[in-house]
């Protein structure tokens, strides 16, 4: 049985909040920038594969409730790749799993929001 976990921070966001949408982006191709940090809350990732049975186990444990402003979406989508590239043994770049989590994110209509950061 192996396991891998993931912990990514949730963000504040101070300025330019919004900028990462497609509509705006796609509207105003110079894109915006946006000022965040980071806070010492996070959402954790966890996968466990038993190796005997192929049975695969993932849990998604967060420090703060989901919506609530601070990346909350980001962060999971951001986890829920990093931890599934530990499971594969692979290092994607950074921009890479940030590609990754948007894609995933924006997949899902009824929850698709901006660009992610990993």
């Amino acid at each position: 049985m192996r396991t891998v976990e993931a912990e990514i921070p949730y963000r504040i966001p101070l300025v330019g909040g919004m900028t990462d949408f497609p509509e705006f982006y796609q509207k105003y191709p110079s894109g915006g920038q946006t000022l965040t940090f980071t806070i010492n809350r996070f959402v954790r990732a966890s996968i466990t594969l038993d190796e005997d049975s192929h049975d695969t186990r993932m849990s998604i444990h967060s420090d703060l409730a989901w919506g609530m402003g601070l990346g909350s979406s980001g962060s999971y989508y951001v986890a829920i790749v990093s931890a599934l590239a530990k499971l594969q043994q692979c290092n994607p770049s950074k921009e890479m799993i940030s590609n990754l989590a948007y894609q995933l994110e924006t997949g899902i209509k009824p929850f698709s929001t901006g660009r992610q950061e990993p």
